[in-house]
């Protein structure tokens, strides 16, 4: 290979021979449709989420909360271990009713109704578990909640359907009992619902409403005054379950809060080596699993040493963040990303992006920072530059994401010795433990 020359880019061969591997893969378009909220484009499940984050938690948890969802993993994950509490509570209250009602009501009715209690009680459990797992999480809510909120009516109608068909009818102790039992049910339901306080009161009328009208058909005084009371009761569990959602939201926020801040560099408000290294990690292994390119850029702001020694640190640390800036402005999808490398270097995160599509996004950076025009003495042009670095790779599970760093530091190397302000992209690179199988 001749020269980088003082711009554009250039093929080095880092370490590895042979044929361009990469070529042939396309990354995915990104969808345009978009709606706008408080100025700022989101996708319309993204909006949605962020209408109910702002009623839940207000707009200052908005300003914490970088992906849309957070709140929702966490709400879904707090469900999924209570489901298996409320199904014991469900069968065991149920149970516990059957038994006490089995001298004076239809065996058969009993059964039925134990049948069905038992049954939902279980769909519930099992829609809980199969969309708690992060890849369905990722659904769009309405999606998720059109899934569950069924569930959730079938196993309040479960319950209140005992006031219709179990009531004893002039056994005082066991209509008692039954009242009691219902409201139990409902209160012990309260923990697996805090996650999701709105489904908690479809659960509320579907498991009260029946047993309402039981006792305002029945003639008996008392149980009117019980029908009255029985909406306040209700009402309260559900504003209980109201405050325990907001505290739990707030505390999620908070925790969101602190995980960014450690994981943004303080100078550029760009992620930093530590954010990199995990999210790394992660699209490797999801690379890997696709059988699709992963790409990395290394840059690296040309006589940055110099800069400082001319104009002062301050002066370099604004420089920094006006290329961080730059940087950030001209990533086109959101699955990218730029941190900051160390000093005066920066990496990108490129998913399913081949080799001549990271080239074009490096040549689009390397010219929109020198289009900048920060003046710089000490450069070749007047101008600060960069010089960068690339590599692309198709990963295996349990292969050695340090291959495609270290690929992407020589070219960035031989970009830095050979003339800066250019390009340099590894001409192929394949994982090291494809080729220990090859």
């Amino acid at each position: 290979m001749g020269p980088c020359p003082g711009r554009g880019w250039q093929d080095v061969d880092c370490r590895v021979n042979g044929p361009p591997l990469l070529n042939n893969y396309r990354r995915q378009p990104m969808k345009t449709n978009t709606v706008t909220l408080d100025g700022i484009d989101f996708s319309p499940a993204q909006a949605w989420l962020e209408r109910r984050l702002a009623i839940t938690v207000g707009m200052s948890a908005l300003m914490i909360i970088n992906d849309p969802h957070q709140l929702t993993t966490h709400q879904l994950a707090q469900f999924n271990r209570q489901a298996g509490i409320g199904l014991l509570v469900s069968v065991v209250n149920a149970v516990v009713l059957v038994t006490f009602l089995w001298t004076v009501t239809d065996h058969m009715r009993l059964s039925v109704w134990l049948g069905a209690v038992a049954l939902t009680s279980l769909l519930r459990l099992y829609i809980a578990h199969s969309h708690a797992k992060p890849e369905r999480i990722m659904l769009m809510p309405g999606h998720w909640a059109s899934i569950h909120f069924p569930v959730t009516v079938l196993v309040g109608l479960a319950w209140g359907s005992a006031a219709l068909f179990l009531f004893p009818v002039g056994a005082l102790p066991q209509q008692m009992f039954l009242i009691f039992m219902t409201g139990a049910t409902a209160t012990g339901a309260l923990p697996m619902y805090i996650a999701l306080p709105t489904a908690y009161g479809v659960y509320l009328l579907c498991i009260f409403g029946p047993l309402m009208a039981r006792l305002f058909l029945d003639d008996e005084q008392v149980f009117h005054v019980m029908a009255v009371m029985l909406p306040v009761f209700a009402g309260s569990l559900w504003i209980t379950a109201r405050s325990m959602h907001l505290s739990l939201m707030e505390s999620l926020s908070l925790h969101f809060n602190f995980q960014n801040l450690a994981s943004l560099d303080g100078l550029t408000q760009i992620p930093n080596r530590r954010h990199f290294d995990v999210a790394l990690t992660n699209e490797w292994n999801r690379a890997a699993r696709a059988g699709m390119p992963l790409s990395v850029i290394l840059i690296d702001v040309d006589k940055f040493k110099v800069y400082n020694d001319t104009y002062g640190h301050q002066a370099g640390d604004v420089c920094l963040q006006r290329v961080a800036r730059t940087l950030s402005d001209n990533l086109r999808r959101a699955g990218d990303m730029v941190a900051r490398y160390g000093g005066e270097e920066f990496v990108l995160l490129l998913h399913q992006t081949p080799r001549d599509e990271g080239v074009v996004l490096a040549e689009r950076l390397r010219v929109a920072v020198e289009n900048m025009g920060i003046e710089h003495v000490g450069s070749e042009g007047g101008v600060v530059t960069i010089s960068v670095g690339g590599a692309t790779i198709i990963p295996v599970p349990q292969g050695q994401e340090s291959a495609l760093l270290r690929a992407a530091d020589d070219s960035l190397y031989q970009a830095k010795r050979t003339g800066r302000n250019c390009v340099v992209w590894a001409a192929a690179l394949r994982d090291e433990k494809r080729q220990s199988t090859d």
